[in-house]
């Protein structure tokens, strides 16, 4: 468990140096609230067209081998990427493929590693092992983008591209002294079956939808978790940093403590639910947190009002490292119980490509919402975007706490 834990903050520290300093580049260098959607878009497709093969696939083939390849992968991808911008400029067609390469890559070695954990420690320590997995995330996310920030600028954005080439590297590396199968069924047969392996992987992506298909409540959860995806990534995941970057214009360290903090809520919030018992009412909490997140989603549009221009900077700075904390903590008490709910119900022979729809489903319809996003911001008022999207979650919010399934959690 520790080793595992160890290898995922190394590759996921290099990773968020190098999501910050990219995105940060792109804004900065073309000025367009397009362009950055047109990065975290490529990032995203290959997600919703390929989970629920890499589930499959993950459920077939032994997934410590997968974890590892694509670690690998990713760590001679993004090497490749400095090779070939140190002998020429860093285009934003060379940034669109990598990112599409590693979106790939990181598909398929986030499933395989998500249905490995609980075969990594007993049911008793399943809950402990999600904090601290969502612990090990935080703080990859708290000191990535704030170490991005405080040293953007200061050197050239290729030396972003070595410390995340090399952390994915050093992180495979750690992965194959990793036992994935500690509690797993040693006994399962994954030999192929006369059958090619195309219908396999057909076969098996149907019998994950079917299984979904089955559950009523798995099936109310993804219905909102849908919407609610849509609705962040509308208001926040294009608009914030526009208006953080490009119309207040906070510093670029400035940026990366405010996306830190977002993290550090993250981070407090899971430590806090692996040291306190479980809830027995998760409903109630989630209810409260998701309203109350509605509301600070509206509230992230208030500082791109042009009648507010004449305040001080670093009010801004302020409000948003606030505001961006208390999100994170909310957004922890959210998704590990719902994380741990996922795990407990699914039978281990159908985790892989059920996490894999899962993840398919909720992320479906974000590439949509991020370029609508991007459109916008060039179109109108960019602080309407998380305004209305924040009233507009409220409105689904009110749905969610009265919805009968959820009420069961």
């Amino acid at each position: 468990m520790i080793l595992m834990l160890a290898g995922k903050l190394v590759s996921l520290f290099g990773t968020y140096i190098y999501s910050f300093a990219i995105g940060l580049y792109v804004l900065k260098v073309t000025g367009s609230g397009m362009n950055f959607a047109t990065t975290l878009v490529f990032s995203m497709l290959p997600r919703v067209i390929l989970g629920p093969f890499a589930g499959a696939i993950a459920d077939h083939f032994n997934r410590k081998r997968m974890v590892i390849i694509m670690d690998f992968l990713s760590g001679i991808i993004v090497l490749a990427l400095y090779g070939i911008a140190f002998y020429d400029s860093l285009r934003l067609s060379y940034i669109y493929t990598v990112a599409v390469l590693l979106s790939i890559c990181n598909t398929f070695f986030n499933v395989a590693l998500d249905a490995s954990i609980p075969n990594l420690v007993d049911e008793k320590r399943l809950l402990k092992i999600n904090s601290f997995n969502q612990s090990i995330m935080s703080l990859a996310q708290i000191t990535g983008p704030m170490i991005g920030g405080l040293i953007y600028g200061l050197v050239d954005v290729k030396v972003f591209l070595v410390i995340n080439g090399l952390s994915f590297i050093i992180s495979a590396i750690s992965e194959i002294f990793i036992d994935f199968e500690l509690t797993a069924d040693r006994g399962r047969d994954r030999k192929k079956e006369d059958i090619t392996f195309l219908k396999k992987i057909i076969n098996e992506m149907k019998e994950g939808f079917l299984y979904l298909k089955e559950s009523k409540f798995l099936l109310t959860l993804l219905s909102f978790a849908l919407f609610m995806n849509f609705l962040v990534n509308l208001g926040y995941a294009v608009s914030v940093p526009y208006i953080i970057n490009k119309v207040i214009k906070l510093t670029p360290g400035q940026y990366g403590i405010i996306s830190s903090t977002f993290s550090i809520g993250i981070f407090l919030g899971s430590l806090v639910l692996s040291i306190l018992p479980e809830f027995k009412k998760k409903y109630k909490i989630m209810t409260i947190s998701l309203s109350i997140f509605a509301v600070e989603l509206v509230l992230t549009g208030i500082p791109g009002i042009p009648v507010l221009r004449f305040i001080d900077k670093y009010i801004f700075f302020i409000f948003y490292s606030t505001l961006a904390f208390l999100m994170g903590v909310k957004q922890a008490i959210i998704n590990i119980p719902l994380q741990v709910e996922f795990q407990r119900q699914i039978p281990d022979k159908y985790r892989g490509r059920v996490f894999g729809l899962i993840q398919t489903t909720a992320m479906a319809i974000t590439p949509l919402a991020l370029i609508l996003a991007g459109i916008f911001t060039e179109m109108i008022p960019v602080y309407i975007l998380p305004i209305t999207s924040g009233i507009l979650l409220a409105l689904l919010m009110v749905k969610f706490a009265t919805n009968e399934d959820i009420k069961k959690l």
